[in-house]
């Protein structure tokens, strides 16, 4: 059963990870309802992230081709935050902040933040179509509260970019786009740093988890694109509401 399991672990990261309602969040609540553990830390959560990684490069690569120099800076320096905490705290963040309570915690909150931008958004006198260097700094401090569980990095990301005054397709598009240094970066660090203690078993619940996550992602990139472009964060909010007040209920 291990290999169905790492297979659909693989496939919620794959639907999870482009939807604001925390893509860690669910697998490691998902692990322990199975009492299934694929790996030993977070090396799996890592790793199945790099499969949705792969499968968004293969869908924005033409626009990151055609991307000028400005673009692709303001790519690079809002990426900044995120992977210098990431890595001077990454010890610190694994082992004390990987709790189910935080995590519900982040959960409702983000849900309630989701829905205050949504109720301002109506409000904006001008939506802008293009990003600049502070907006693009500033959504990319939001971006590192998602080392979090729960936070959801495209969940923060997108309200926040909203918050500034982006329009829904703009928003959405730089947080995607954004995502593609984390997820190499956080994948390629965990798979690396535990090479040399994987078991053959762990090896075979990241090759199938990492494939179940790519292709899912592949086929389910696009229309969640539309889905949150049309329909915004307010569903996503009172989801993630919800879902972290069921998480408390079950834990306490």
């Amino acid at each position: 059963m291990n290999w169905l399991l790492a297979a659909l672990l693989g496939a919620i990261q794959g639907i999870t990870e482009f939807l604001p309602i925390s893509s860690t969040g669910h697998i490691l609540f998902f692990e322990k309802l199975f009492s299934f553990t694929p790996c030993s830390g977070q090396t799996f959560e890592a790793v199945v992230q790099l499969g949705s990684g792969f499968a968004l490069f293969f869908y924005y690569w033409r626009k990151l081709v055609q991307h000028t120099i400005k673009q692709n800076a303001l790519i690079i320096l809002a990426t900044i935050p995120a992977a210098v905490i990431g890595l001077l705290f990454h010890t610190t963040l694994k082992t004390h902040l990987a709790s189910t309570v935080i995590m519900a915690t982040t959960l409702i909150l983000g849900g309630i933040f989701f829905l205050y931008v949504e109720h301002l958004y109506p409000t904006f006198c001008s939506i802008s179509e293009k990003i600049r260097f502070k907006q693009a700094g500033t959504v990319g401090a939001a971006q590192a509260l998602a080392l979090i569980p729960g936070v959801s990095r495209s969940g923060i990301t997108i309200s926040t970019g909203l918050y500034l005054g982006l329009d829904r397709s703009t928003a959405v598009d730089f947080s995607f786009l954004l995502a593609l240094p984390i997820l190499f970066g956080s994948g390629f660090y965990e798979l690396f740093s535990h090479f040399s203690t994987l078991t053959s078993n762990e090896w075979t619940n990241l090759t199938i988890g990492f494939f179940s996550s790519f292709f899912v992602s592949l086929i389910i990139i696009k229309p969640l694109l539309y889905t949150i472009t049309r329909f915004g964060l307010t569903p996503f909010g009172w989801y993630r509401i919800i879902f972290g007040l069921l998480l408390l209920g079950w834990t306490l």
